[in-house]
């Protein structure tokens, strides 16, 4: 316990079901255990959660052996399972179900991102869970949510950008819109995260539990607002830009000098007439930066075109790093784009600690994971442990936590209801 007899980790103590699977469930029960709580992974052989199988953007290939390396192997739960534990249940089984209805008994929460109905008709929907638990705070994440006439549809990342209208506005003027994958999961997930505590919060204050029915689309499509004003005001469909904004110029991506296959590129936004004129200094005030066209942002919006090539010329024999110091020196917004490698050489996450050594199962050797990105004053937070093999905590739920004698355990699992 930390002084004042609090948790030593924000919600150290708080039990939770994770039910979730691939990456808007995974994501969202990583916030949970990055947060302290023992999240209580349920997966079954039978039906293994993809992450697991996953490549991912962890997993690796060994070029020079031309083999799949154990990060591979072990797939993208070896990021979204950190701080977690796993048992093993066969969901077909009666018994299971039963087995699955006691952890929940003795835990607050339960998430769940399957299509609606699924849980339902396994015996472990809210309706049923709500008289096992009185106090337990149930979340569902799905595409569409849980009820309207898309409830069924089926959908992850890109087809609930889609649905949003997300990607419509995603990509440039002249191409087709791209599909808005990865940060579609996260902003679910960590939507889901949010409202959960919150919903725990006021379960502990009054000791009944709910019901919270999230939905994918919804969640990104809430983060458009100005989008749907502007159409339902003044009748305008909002245009891809690319990297240009709406009301700042210049803003885009810009070719700078430095080698790696991918070529060195730096992010540029400015955005008033005085860090124009600060840019324009930094450039050594060449003659066309000072026409009259360029002085006021409405000008500079309305010549893009010229301006973007103008400080692509200037930019593009420049080394990225170096020209990102003198514009951030002059209070212009610069920076270069950064490949994973320079993300993990960065001096800024150094100075943060946000990089952690992890150590694989099966003294496989240790693994460099990204830590949680916050920094609590009195309730830390970090990478305690690697992602679980599976069924790996079955002993401790199942003997520890649910009082059960080690040869029904081991019988149970011989019948393959624990498995």
């Amino acid at each position: 316990m930390a002084d004042g007899g609090l948790p030593k980790r924000p919600l150290e103590g708080v039990r939770i079901v994770d039910f979730t699977h691939v990456l808007v469930g995974g994501y969202c029960s990583l916030m949970w255990s990055s947060l302290g709580a023992e999240c209580i992974k349920i997966e079954s052989s039978a039906r293994r959660d993809p992450l697991r199988s996953r490549s991912g953007r962890a997993a690796a290939q060994d070029r020079t052996q031309g083999q799949m390396s154990v990060r591979r192997a072990r797939g993208g739960l070896d990021e979204f399972g950190l701080n977690k534990r796993s048992i093993t249940l066969n969901l077909r089984e009666p018994r299971a179900i039963e087995l699955a209805k006691r952890v929940v008994a003795v835990s607050d929460m339960v998430g769940e991102n399957f299509r609606p109905g699924v849980l339902e008709r396994r015996g472990l929907g809210w309706e049923v869970l709500r008289e096992v638990n009185p106090g337990l705070v149930y979340i569902s994440m799905s595409a569409g949510g849980g009820f309207g006439p898309d409830r069924e549809d089926a959908g992850y990342a890109s087809v609930f950008a889609a649905m949003s209208g997300f990607s419509s506005m995603w990509g440039y003027e002249d191409g087709p819109p791209v599909l808005f994958r990865l940060p579609s999961d996260m902003c679910a997930g960590a939507m889901g995260a949010f409202v959960s505590i919150a919903a725990l919060v006021r379960a502990r204050r009054t000791g009944k539990g709910q019901h919270i029915d999230l939905a994918n689309r919804e969640t990104l499509a809430s983060y458009l607002g100005d989008a749907f004003l502007d159409y339902s005001y003044n009748g305008r469909v909002p245009a891809r830009r690319g990297n240009r904004h709406p009301a700042w110029a210049p803003h885009g991506v810009y070719p700078s000098a430095g080698e790696h296959e991918g070529g060195r590129w730096i992010t540029i936004a400015v955005t008033s007439d005085e860090e124009w004129l600060a840019l324009v200094g930094a450039m050594g005030a060449p003659e066309w930066a000072g026409a009259p066209r360029f002085e006021h942002v409405e000008g500079r919006l309305a010549n893009q075109d010229e301006l973007d090539r103008r400080i692509g010329e200037w930019t593009a024999d420049q080394d990225c790093f170096e020209l990102m110091e003198r514009l951030q020196a002059v209070g212009v917004a610069a920076t270069p784009v950064g490949y994973p490698e320079d993300v993990a050489a960065s001096p800024q996450l150094e100075a943060r600690g946000s990089w952690r050594e992890v150590p694989l199962p099966n003294d496989e050797g240790t693994t460099r994971w990204f830590s949680p990105p916050w920094r609590f004053s009195k309730t830390p937070t970090d990478i305690l442990e690697p992602a679980p093999e599976m069924g790996e905590a079955n002993h401790y739920v199942f003997c520890e936590l649910l009082g059960m004698d080690e040869d029904e355990v081991e019988q149970l699992g011989a019948e393959g209801v624990i498995a």
